[in-house]
C-alpha cells in the first residue's frame, strides 16, 4: 500500500466530520500561517478534496515565514489537542503529519537554498519526503547543505486572487536596497504605490515604465509618483501598448508575469507571478528595462 492510499484510509465519513466547518481553497488563500493550520486542521478532512491546492497555499506560506517546525508543531498538537478523536481525528492527524513534514522540508531546504527543490517537491503531494516525520523530533537539521552554487537558484510562483500571494510581492519589492526597476502596465494598487514612495525616500533608486494611456486612468498613481514625489517614471507615448509586467530589484531578482500592480488583479483576477533569482532571467529583464528606458526617453 502506497502513503497516499495509507492515509486515505484513515478518512472516514462520520457524522462529525461531516459537520466540521468547510475551508475553500480561496479562503485559505487570504489566511496567515498560524491561521492556515488552524483553520485546516479543524476543517479536516475535508481539504484532502483538493489537496493539492491547500498544499500549494501551505508552501507558499512556508516560503514567506520560514517558521521553526518545533513552534510549528506545538501549534498542531494544541488544535489536536481540542479535536474529537474518531474517524475525523484520523483524518486530521493525517493532514497534521503533512504539515510538520513539509515545514521540515522546507527548513532543511532553505537552509541547503534548495527552494526550488521544495516547490518541485510539494506540487505532487504523493512525494513520500516528508512521510518520515512520524517518528522525527521535529526539530530542524543540525549540518546545512555546503553545496556548490548550483543548488542556489530559485523559480517560485504564485498565483492571484491571494493575500498570501499579494504579500509575497509586497515583501519581495520591499528587500529593494539600492535599485528597483519596474515596467508594469498599470499601478493603481496603494498598498504598492506607498510601498515604491517609502523606497523611494528611504534613497532607493526607483524607476518606472508604464503605459501612456494607462497612466491617464482612474486610480492610476504614476503621475503622483513623477510630478509629487520626484521620482523617475517614463511612458511610451505610442499608439500600442506598454505592455510589460515585470521588476527587477538589485539587478539580483526578477518578478515577471501576468499580474499587473493593480487592487483589481489583487482581488479578483486569475493571474500569476514567478519570483526567481535566475541569472539568466535577471539578465535578459534588465537589458529589456534599460533598452526601454532608453528608447522612451525620446517620447
Amino acid at each position: 500500500m502506497s502513503l497516499s492510499d495509507l492515509f486515505a484510509s484513515c478518512f472516514g465519513s462520520s457524522t462529525q466530520s461531516q459537520n466540521r466547518p468547510l475551508l475553500t481553497p480561496q479562503q485559505a488563500s487570504n489566511l496567515s500561517l498560524e491561521e492556515f493550520i488552524t483553520r485546516s486542521l479543524t476543517s479536516s478532512p475535508s481539504i484532502q478534496n483538493n489537496k493539492n491546492a491547500f498544499s500549494q497555499i501551505y508552501s507558499n506560506l512556508l516560503f514567506q515565514n520560514n517558521p521553526d517546525p518545533g513552534t510549528l508543531a506545538r501549534q498542531v498538537e494544541n488544535v489536536l489537542s481540542n479535536l474529537s478523536s474518531n474517524n475525523t481525528e484520523h483524518a486530521t492527524n493525517s493532514w497534521a503529519i503533512q504539515l510538520i513534514g513539509m515545514a521540515i522540508d522546507n527548513s532543511r531546504n532553505q537552509q541547503s537554498g534548495n527552494t526550488n527543490n521544495f516547490n518541485q517537491q510539494h506540487g505532487n503531494t504523493n512525494n513520500a519526503a516528508w512521510s518520515q516525520v512520524a517518528g522525527s523530533s521535529y526539530a530542524p537539521p543540525q549540518t546545512p547543505n555546503t553545496a556548490p552554487n548550483t543548488s542556489k537558484v530559485y523559480i517560485r510562483p504564485y498565483f492571484f486572487p491571494s493575500e498570501a500571494s499579494f504579500s509575497a510581492l509586497l515583501k519581495e519589492i520591499t528587500k529593494a536596497k539600492s535599485s528597483l526597476d519596474i515596467c508594469v502596465y498599470s499601478i493603481t494598487d496603494d498598498d504598492i504605490s506607498n510601498r515604491l514612495i517609502d523606497l523611494h525616500n528611504s534613497g532607493v533608486r526607483v524607476r518606472i515604465i508604464s503605459d501612456d494611456d494607462q497612466a491617464k486612468g482612474r486610480g492610476s498613481d504614476l503621475y503622483d509618483f513623477r510630478d509629487k514625489h520626484g521620482m523617475q517614471v517614463r511612458f511610451d507615448n505610442m499608439a500600442s501598448y506598454m505592455h510589460n509586467k515585470f521588476c527587477v530589484i538589485d539587478n539580483k531578482v526578477v518578478i515577471t508575469g501576468s499580474y499587473n500592480w493593480s487592487k483589481n488583479a489583487r482581488k479578483n483576477n486569475q493571474e500569476n507571478i514567478i519570483i526567481t533569482n535566475s541569472t539568466e532571467a535577471t539578465n535578459g529583464f534588465t537589458k529589456e528595462f534599460e533598452k526601454l528606458w532608453a528608447q522612451f526617453s525620446r517620447q
